[in-house]
């Protein structure tokens, strides 16, 4: 019998394996130039044949996981559509954020998944939220803000690189968060489907809806574009510089991996751990990034790190104290409440007696 610390301590390990990995990769081949057998370099531009690549992978590891489960929902593929559509939509904001601003930056950002969504909250619905909430969000951006800060001075032609800096970075942000915005859209359908369909079934599903409308949209760029559309651009690639076919199925599979750790996480043990494995599985990749890729990081942006992560981390840690405390609390009144009535029952038998 397996304990279930050694389970999680696994399922954690699997998570930060496969997405440690995963990020590395992409960093990798968005970044690295390749070279051919004939000494030319190329540099991967492909972020909608990368993301079809990864659909696919998770796709066949839904539906084998749910063959292995013997899962038998069989709701139809409509119900699938919404997040599968905002998925496939979301990443080449991502991937093109790149270059504007690096990878630490990009992931720093889209921790931030619950900025826009308050933002939104508020404007949309007038949404009032907690004082914990707002902490947490002021921690965010300030973080981001001191990750982003470059200083100015050194004459007006240093001033002038430096606002041209500050507005490829102003762009890449934007670019980012439209990225969060359709993150954020997707996230929600799926806790939708989540609560009616099992995990590894809507894994499937998504993902297969999700490899359709890649294949939609650049077999459609075939029609418009002929040669110079980006499905016949990436397998040319693929055949001019072959060293990028094992970061590409290496990438593929880590994603794939890495979501059956997440579903089994949540399944197991709940959103909080899950959000709090991710959150910190974020942190490493970033020091990762800036081991292995030489990203420059000044002191400030170290701070700006830490209040981003604090910020994250604020909220689940304060639900979970909270929990606890009310845990306590139910203990101790159910003792109380149980001693009292125990006290009254035995003064009762020995006024029968």
């Amino acid at each position: 019998m397996v304990s279930p610390r050694l389970k999680l301590t696994f399922a954690v390990s699997g998570i930060y394996g496969s997405f440690l990995y995963w990020g590395y990769l992409q960093e990798r081949i968005t970044s690295v130039k390749y070279e051919a057998a004939d000494g030319s370099i190329g540099k991967w531009d492909y972020p909608f044949f990368l993301n079809l690549l990864m659909t696919v992978a998770a796709f066949i590891t839904g539906f084998a996981m749910v063959k292995a489960m013997s899962q038998p929902t069989r709701p139809p593929l409509s119900h699938f559509w919404k997040p599968a559509l905002s998925n496939t939509l979301a990443s080449p904001f991502g991937y093109a954020s790149l270059a504007y601003i690096n990878y630490p930056l990009l992931l720093l950002a889209k921790s931030c998944k619950l900025v826009p969504v308050m933002v939104m909250g508020f404007l949309v619905s007038g949404k009032r939220y907690t004082r914990a909430e707002y902490l947490s969000v002021g921690l965010i951006t300030a973080g981001v803000a001191l990750f982003s800060y470059k200083p100015g001075g050194g004459g007006h032609g240093k001033h002038a690189e430096v606002e041209r800096g500050a507005l490829m970075e102003a762009l890449g942000l934007g670019l980012v968060l439209v990225n969060l915005m359709l993150d954020g859209f997707t996230n929600a359908q799926q806790d939708l489907i989540n609560k009616t369909h099992p995990s590894f079934y809507m894994m499937y599903r998504v993902n297969e809806a999700a490899v359709g409308f890649h294949l939609l949209l650049l077999l459609g760029g075939v029609g418009v574009l002929g040669a110079n559309s980006e499905l016949l651009l990436a397998v040319k690639f693929c055949a001019q510089f072959p060293a990028v076919l094992p970061d590409l199925l290496a990438f593929s599979l880590c994603a794939a991996t890495g979501q059956v750790f997440i579903f089994w996480i949540i399944k197991e043990w709940g959103s909080l751990v899950n959000v709090t494995v991710t959150i910190t599985r974020k942190f490493f990749s970033i020091l990762l990034s800036v081991a292995l890729f030489a990203h420059p990081v000044e002191w400030w942006q170290w701070v700006g790190i830490v209040s981003v992560f604090a910020g994250l981390m604020y909220q689940p840690l304060e639900r979970a104290l909270r929990g606890r405390s009310k845990r306590a609390a139910d203990v101790e009144i159910t003792h109380n409440g149980t001693g009292a009535a125990g006290g009254a029952n035995g003064a009762a038998t020995k006024k029968l007696n």
